[in-house]
C-alpha cells in the first residue's frame, strides 16, 4: 500500500465486527492515528456485520463526497470464508449499488509477511519472559 492516494481515492479498513463495544475499541484507535497523519477522507473504517458502519454506509458516504475510488483493505489474519467470498460478495454488492465507485479489494493485512514476522517475536518474548 505504498502507492499515493488521490483526492477521489479512500482506503477503508475492513473488520469483521462484533456485538461487543470493546471489541472496536483497537480498530477505532488505528483509524484515529491514520486519520491524524493522513486525514479523514483518506481512510475510513467499515465493519463487516454487527455494527455500523457497513462498507456499503462508507460507500455512500464517500460518493456523497466526490470519493469514487475505494481500496478495501480486509483487517484479517488469514483466509477463510469472510475472504474468499464475503468481502468479495459485499464489494460487488457496492459496485451494483454505486455505479460510480471502482472498488478495489487489497491483499488482507494477515497476508503481509511483516505482520506474521511481528506475531512471531511476541510469542517469543512471551515464551522467554
Amino acid at each position: 500500500m505504498s502507492k499515493s492516494l488521490s483526492k477521489t481515492e479512500c482506503v477503508v479498513l475492513l473488520a469483521h465486527g462484533s456485538k461487543d463495544p470493546r471489541w472496536r475499541i483497537p480498530f477505532e484507535q488505528i483509524l484515529s492515528a491514520v486519520q491524524d497523519q493522513a486525514g479523514e477522507d483518506r481512510v475510513r473504517l467499515a465493519y463487516m456485520e454487527f455494527i455500523a458502519p457497513t462498507l456499503t454506509d462508507v460507500a455512500r458516504a464517500c460518493v456523497e463526497r466526490g470519493i469514487f475510488n475505494l481500496r478495501v483493505f480486509p483487517l484479517f489474519l488469514a483466509m477463510g470464508a469472510h475472504l474468499a467470498t464475503d468481502i468479495p460478495r459485499q464489494a460487488e454488492e457496492v459496485r451494483a449499488q454505486f455505479p460510480v465507485l471502482k472498488v478495489e479489494v487489497l491483499k488482507a493485512l494477515g497476508e503481509d509477511a511483516r505482520v506474521t514476522r511481528l506475531m512471531e517475536q511476541i510469542v517469543l518474548e512471551v515464551l522467554n519472559s
